[in-house]
């Protein structure tokens, strides 16, 4: 029968968080070979057998009128039924190699993500015999361990040489399971029963964009390190130690506040953007290019930070200008990657001496207009927007932190979080300035002859590591303020916030513990 791995609660919720869902390219190969089986108009059913906390059960649901996801560990079930799934998606306690529910002759498409090689196999392809319908297909899935890329240094390969040392490190391998080696061979060496055909799709590559600390939790979701953590706690603590030692001795983390800034603050929502060019686009029409794209020549984001708010806007451009008084946030955004019509230079917002009047369609400010001379800036957008060019300016407020698993938690993480904001240590560093956030930009007054709209309460949620938390108050400028006036109170600070946090979430390891930030936008335009 099956291998029972994924046993407990704690490492289902860890497999849940940082393990990746089945990617759409390769959903996409297993389709179009099944389209080759049989006419789409037939696909009634799909099974996912070990099925985990529900990655790929998910993502096949739309191709289907029902989609049965199996699993042998109640832990894992129970984390899949916890969790948001459509309505034609169900979820059983069930073995891959009996599925006594299923009728024979029923089924379309049998997956197995992640799984096959625990299986007993020669009882799970004959139940799949049995399921399958004529010319139905069985999938097998699987990924070897990731190779991660720091964005700031891709042809750094030590992020990588970091991963194979963890996954062939001898403290964990006592704890590996001889099953995983046809895994480790792209299950090349799996011999099918002569009546399946058989085709072997390899080397489908992706990328997904994820926090450093993601990789700590990755690394907790091994069946290897639950082996260790089970047999010897303080062995594996101390290796965890020494990956999050690693991986800030490679990225080089310090707690510079541009470095801070890039690391914790939100990219701009898809949501936002799409306001902003969809405003401009109502005064003012977009060129077509050759490529049939509608584009317009050039914008300027001010106090761009590290870029997230200018390279969300490229796309949209020929040339797109970001500036900041900062030489270290400009820094830390040519480090970044940025697309290539993107142009990074030290300026103020009130004075744009490379830009040529009446030259820009588009000028915004994310996140920071509350720190400009005002009116000197309004003069400056003035001279350089053309005629019916936009000015945008676009905040929001510290988020609402929830936890997705324990709606119950939510506003024990709110309170938290608003406590920090008004924490007394911090108010002494605390700009009169933000005021016009915590307004939401309601009381911007533009230029008489600008006509102005205002937009609000845009919702963004983004999931996060319950550190990310500690991690965005750092980058909050009153805190980098009280640690330079005081950083023994910061350091105190910091550790009341963890500890108040691991209450609240009952976990000592923060970053084994995924959140969601929940942002509002909003937008005043002219």
């Amino acid at each position: 029968m099956s291998v029972r791995i994924f046993e407990g609660t704690n490492h289902a919720n860890i497999y849940a968080q940082f393990r990746p869902s089945a990617p759409d390219q390769v959903i996409d190969v297993v389709l179009d070979y099944l389209r080759q089986q049989i006419p789409e108009d037939r696909w009634r059913v799909a099974v996912d057998v070990g099925c985990g906390s529900g990655q790929g059960c998910n993502k096949l649901s739309q191709h289907f009128g029902h989609c049965y996801g199996f699993d042998v560990s109640p832990a894992q079930i129970t984390a899949a039924n916890t969790t948001q799934h459509p309505d034609n998606v169900s979820y059983a306690v069930c073995p891959a190699e009996s599925l006594p529910t299923i009728e024979s002759n029923s089924v379309q498409l049998m997956t197995a993500f992640q799984a096959v090689h625990w299986f007993d196999f020669d009882s799970f392809t004959t139940e799949c015999t049995r399921v399958l319908c004529p010319n139905g297909v069985l999938a097998m899935i699987g990924y070897n361990y990731p190779e991660p890329i720091d964005p700031w240094n891709p042809d750094d390969r030590s992020l990588v040489e970091l991963m194979y040392d963890l996954y062939t490190d001898e403290r964990l391998a006592p704890f590996k399971n001889p099953k995983i080696v046809p895994l480790e061979r792209h299950y090349r060496d799996i011999k099918l029963p002569d009546n399946y055909e058989m085709s072997l799709k390899d080397n489908n590559w992706t990328s997904k964009r994820v926090a450093a600390q993601d990789i700590v939790g990755y690394v907790q979701s091994w069946s290897l390190y639950q082996g260790l953590q089970n047999a010897d706690r303080e062995t594996a603590e101390l290796l965890t130690q020494e990956v999050i030692h690693r991986l800030k001795s490679i990225l080089k983390i310090s707690k510079a506040h541009a470095d801070i800034y890039v690391r914790f603050r939100p990219a701009v929502p898809e949501e936002v953007v799409d306001k902003v060019v969809q405003y401009l686009a109502d005064k003012l029409p977009a060129d077509v290019e050759e490529d049939n794209t509608n584009r317009w020549s050039t914008a300027v984001d001010v106090g761009c930070g590290s870029g997230q708010g200018t390279n969300a806007m490229a796309k949209h451009f020929a040339n797109c200008y970001g500036f900041d008084v900062s030489p270290a946030q400009i820094e830390a955004a040519i480090r970044s990657t940025h697309p290539s019509n993107v142009c990074y230079q030290v300026c103020p917002a009130e004075s744009m001496p490379s830009i040529e009047t009446n030259s820009v369609q588009m000028v915004t400010a994310f996140e920071c207009f509350q720190y400009f001379d005002h009116k000197k800036f309004m003069e400056e957008c003035t001279r350089v927007l053309v005629d019916n060019g936009v000015l945008a300016v676009i905040g929001y407020f510290i988020p609402d932190p929830s936890d997705p698993l324990e709606p119950n938690r939510d506003q024990s993480l709110v309170d938290l979080m608003q406590e920090c904001y008004n924490s007394d240590r911090l108010a002494a560093y605390k700009s009169p300035n933000v005021a016009s956030v915590e307004n939401h930009y309601k009381n911007v007054t533009f230029p008489t002859n600008y006509e102005s709209k205002h937009v609000d309460h845009i919702i963004a949620s983004v999931p996060v590591l319950a550190e990310d938390m500690v991690g965005l108050i750092e980058s909050w400028s009153s805190f980098q303020q009280l640690v330079k006036a005081d950083t023994e109170s910061a350091q105190l600070f910091r550790r009341e916030i963890r500890e108040k946090l691991s209450a609240i979430l009952k976990t000592n390891d923060l970053f084994a513990k995924e959140i969601v930030f929940n942002y509002t936008y909003f937008i005043a335009m002219a």
